[in-house]
């Protein structure tokens, strides 16, 4: 069994999907989770669904590099060094097989 207690574990793409359900479950493990997500109602809906702990959020695209360093900046500020990270951001687009290269 994996215990994440007193890990700040950042996951992005955490406001739906696998991200969130990532989110979720280091929670659940104990962990202190930096969530981002771009839609700042499904990221609220997020850290309403972890379990106890310091949890953040931050609501922003991650492709807008020049943001990133103050997220993190923030977010070791408030809770310490980062122990681990789930990149779960992305878009995902659904065609038909013989449509592939």
């Amino acid at each position: 069994m994996i215990f994440l207690k007193h890990k700040n574990i950042l996951v992005t793409g955490a406001s739906s999907g696998i991200g969130k359900e990532c989110a979720i479950q280091a929670s659940e493990l104990g962990a202190n989770v930096i969530c981002i997500g771009r839609n700042e109602n499904k990221l609220n809906e997020t850290i309403i669904s972890l379990s106890e702990g310091k949890h953040l959020k931050y609501s922003s695209d991650i492709t807008n590099y020049d943001g990133l360093e103050d997220i993190i900046s923030d977010a070791v500020s408030k809770v310490g060094k980062i122990s681990g990270f789930i990149h779960s951001a992305g878009i995902e687009n659904t065609i038909p097989l013989n449509k592939m290269n």
